[in-house]
């Protein structure tokens, strides 16, 4: 299985580390793994639902709004 770094995601997405470790905390990117060294790994499901939500920014974070109340 192809396994992906925070700093590759982050790259790839053009998104700040600190949002994807936002993301992880909030619950919207759920089963990160982390390495023995504590390093985030990320899998070809997390690629595929950060493109679902890709142009959806908005309404993702409407979602967070609504959550937190």
């Amino acid at each position: 299985m192809q396994t992906y770094t925070i700093r590759e995601i982050s790259r790839l997405f053009s998104l700040p580390l600190s949002t994807l470790r936002y993301y992880e905390e909030e619950g919207l990117l759920t089963n990160v793994q982390k390495s023995a060294s504590g390093q985030r790994i990320y899998t070809q499901e997390h690629i595929d639902l950060l493109q679902a939500n890709r142009h959806d920014t908005r309404a993702a974070q409407k979602a967070v709004r609504i959550r937190n109340g």
